[in-house]
């Protein structure tokens, strides 16, 4: 991971993930999406994540903590 990498990945679940995002199936959409628009940036995946079940992990994550404050992310 590159901190170029990782602000890209924080701003991008900051503007497109939201509680209702949820769930391995929309994780899995949203990390697609996230590595498209990574790409149109010159970012590619190991810039953010080891692997796209990571990626989607991340995601997962941040969408359940906006479900849940006070989950770990805080």
């Amino acid at each position: 991971m590159t901190t170029r990498g990782v602000k890209f990945l924080q701003n991008w679940i900051a503007k497109n993930v939201t509680f209702e995002d949820q769930g391995e199936g929309r994780a899995t959409i949203l990390a697609t999406e996230c590595i498209l628009a990574a790409a149109t940036s010159g970012i590619v995946l190991v810039h953010m994540a080891d692997d796209v079940e990571a990626l989607e992990r991340i995601i997962l994550e941040a969408a359940t903590h906006l479900a849940e404050p006070g989950t770990p992310g805080d």
